[in-house]
């Protein structure tokens, strides 16, 4: 059911768009901590995808995620 959930929200976002699966040319994924099942059907998912377009995919830890969007939201005060 979750698998299928994931192919209808990529299919929605690439109608959203006016894209195409074809478009694809690197896979992002998230690794971090989550319910076994849930990391195992979206790396599944990713996996999957990769081998139907033959393209790369890269894993990326959670938190390194969530410090990237703090540095690019938040500016450090200049010392003064």
């Amino acid at each position: 059911m979750e698998f299928l959930s994931m192919v209808s929200a990529v299919d929605f976002l690439f109608k959203s768009i006016n894209g195409s699966v074809s478009d694809i040319t690197q896979i992002y994924t998230g690794m971090s901590l989550g319910s076994f099942t849930g990391i195992r059907i979206g790396l599944t998912f990713a996996n999957t995808m990769c081998q139907v377009q033959g393209v790369g995919i890269l894993g990326i830890p959670s938190l390194d995620l969530l410090a990237f969007d703090i540095r690019k939201c938040y500016k450090r005060p200049s010392p003064s």
